[in-house]
């Protein structure tokens, strides 16, 4: 990088993102009853050598995201 008050350089380290994948006991085409709490449980993986430090949760409903691993949730009987 080049300026008026002279050149800078520095290096930039680009981690891949870790594999999501999770668990949810009775989501599925017929088992989520609204209203009832959902457990859901974190299983990613973090790229060798590295971890994973924050989560964010959107559970697609309009509700606020989460930022804890491993939430509960529970759906509105009148969803959007």
């Amino acid at each position: 990088m080049s300026n008026t008050c002279g050149t800078s350089s520095f290096d930039i380290t680009i981690i891949p993102a870790p594999t999501a994948n999770f668990t949810a006991p009775n989501i599925g085409a017929n088992m989520l009853c609204p209203g009832q709490p959902v457990q859901f449980t974190d299983l990613s993986t973090p790229v060798p050598g590295s971890n994973i430090v924050a989560w964010d949760w959107d559970f697609g409903d309009g509700s606020p995201n989460s930022n804890q691993q491993n939430p509960t949730h529970t759906y509105p009987l009148n969803p959007l």
